[in-house]
């Protein structure tokens, strides 16, 4: 669809000069449609993202408001329906009857890979995502991994996606000595096409007469053009993990600004070249035999700023690392709230802040084993971490991408057992010294205050 859309705004722009005749105003009312087709497919994948992003936290009511007032939830054989009731729902089921996440607790959802089509007229759309539960109680009694096919149907509401929901699957693993038997119902077979072209969407041709578009061509472009820089952002954070993966440490450093910024929750700021360092905690250059370093990203969302300078980008990545010949493996889920900046032309890293919510010995599971990283030496960190972002690894929620997608509203922090509005929220979520140096980064600490803007400089 994007290549059509590129297609569409070179033949408008054509009858621009010729702006009376009715088959340009005709493609001018095409080109708005497609632009719009375009960027509703990218809401629903986005929506889906920020369910996962509030999950990992254990914001249950908030991820409920993501739902339509009709909305139908079904997990197994089990339905309810509407807000309200799918709060109740997931803060008894996935909560334990508390919102957000006691110390200890572990609750990340990777949802990625998604099949969604949308529908002729624009107004719906239907959707299939691969699941990946990482699951343990506060004691580490429970843990588990688990495997979920979920279904979703957006519909459009307020110039958002809206949800309608039916998870088809769900199939746990606990671990003890690694993964265990498989326990639960056999998956049911989805409703959604499988069928996709590239992006992993399946797109219906729209059909009929467009309907008529106050946005100018300028507009439209400007819209075009903000896509084509979130497929490029994506592209470097993917890119990113790829080199670590096979630690090319040199081109992971090639991907950040000559004054880049990297920042690892509960050790400190590398700065400028300082980077390296803390690229080379995971190891020297290179793989050797029995190595494995996969830092796999998933759930991305990403904010482009007004003039397509800057962008916010927020996901998490898994992590699976060790050495055969040691006997070593490890588990590790980091959280990434990253910026990025346009350099002559080029996308690069500014400021990359990985929060760690564990790292995990493998035989032992999450919920059983936790390691603190202590990094001195030559590998010490440049700076201290800043106020906002010090306390201990789970404790710390790193800054949302964008308000709630459906409400509007800033997004809702937990502090002890009650779920609370952050009146600081409401002001400006950034502090800026022009269009390049500002620093968008906040942090709540759940069950420790609420998060605080900054503005320091690196």
């Amino acid at each position: 669809m994007f290549r059509r859309t590129i297609l569409s705004i070179a033949a408008v722009a054509v009858c621009s000069l010729l702006p009376t005749l009715a088959p340009c105003q005709s493609a001018h009312d095409e080109l708005a449609r497609d632009v719009d087709r375009a960027e509703s497919m990218r809401a629903v994948k986005n929506l889906q993202r920020t369910y996962a992003q509030y999950a990992q936290f254990g914001l249950w009511n908030e991820m409920a408001t993501l739902f339509s007032g009709s909305a139908s939830f079904t997990f197994d054989d089990e339905t309810v329906k509407g807000p309200k009731a799918i709060a109740a729902w997931l803060t008894q089921h996935d909560g334990n009857g508390h919102q957000g996440l006691r110390p200890g607790e572990v609750h990340t959802q990777i949802l990625d890979h998604p099949v969604v089509n949308l529908s002729v007229d624009g107004e719906s759309a239907k959707g299939r995502w691969y699941g990946l539960a990482l699951l343990s109680d506060s004691k580490g009694q429970r843990q588990h991994a688990g495997r979920r096919v979920r279904e979703r149907v957006p519909a459009r509401a307020r110039q958002v996606e809206d949800l309608r929901a039916s998870f088809l699957s769900a199939v746990r693993r606990p671990v003890r000595s690694g993964l265990d038997q498989l326990q639960g119902p056999r998956p049911r077979h989805p409703s959604v096409s499988l069928h996709a072209g590239p992006g992993g969407h399946s797109d219906s041709t729209a059909v009929g007469n467009a309907p008529v578009s106050k946005a100018t061509l300028a507009q439209l472009e400007e819209r075009a053009a903000a896509m084509n820089d979130e497929s490029l952002v994506r592209n470097l954070q993917s890119a990113y993990g790829y080199y670590v993966d096979r630690r090319m440490w040199d081109d992971v450093t090639d991907l950040f600004t000559s004054n880049g910024v990297y920042e690892l929750g509960g050790v400190g700021l590398y700065a400028g070249k300082g980077i390296r360092k803390a690229l080379e905690r995971m190891g020297p250059p290179g793989l050797t035999h029995g190595v494995l370093n996969d830092y796999l990203q998933f759930d991305t969302v990403v904010s482009i700023a007004r003039g397509r300078r800057e962008a916010h980008v927020r996901g998490f990545e898994m992590g699976m690392s060790g050495e055969a010949d040691k006997g070593e493996g490890f588990w590790t889920v980091n959280v990434f709230d990253n910026r990025f900046v346009k350099e002559d032309g080029l996308w690069k890293i500014r400021e990359m802040r990985v929060f760690p919510l564990f790292r995990s010995e493998y035989s032992k599971g999450w919920g059983k084993s936790r390691l603190v990283e202590n990094t001195s030496g030559a590998l010490a960190p440049d700076k201290p971490l800043p106020a906002a972002d010090a306390g201990k690894q789970d404790r710390v929620v790193p800054a949302f991408v964008t308000a709630n997608p459906v409400t509007g509203k800033p997004d809702r922090r937990t502090r002890g057992h009650e779920a609370r509005r952050d009146e600081s929220a409401d002001r400006a979520d950034r502090c800026t010294t022009g269009e390049e140096n500002f620093r968008r980064g906040r942090c709540a600490h759940q069950g420790s205050g609420a998060p605080r803007a900054r503005c320091d400089g690196l």
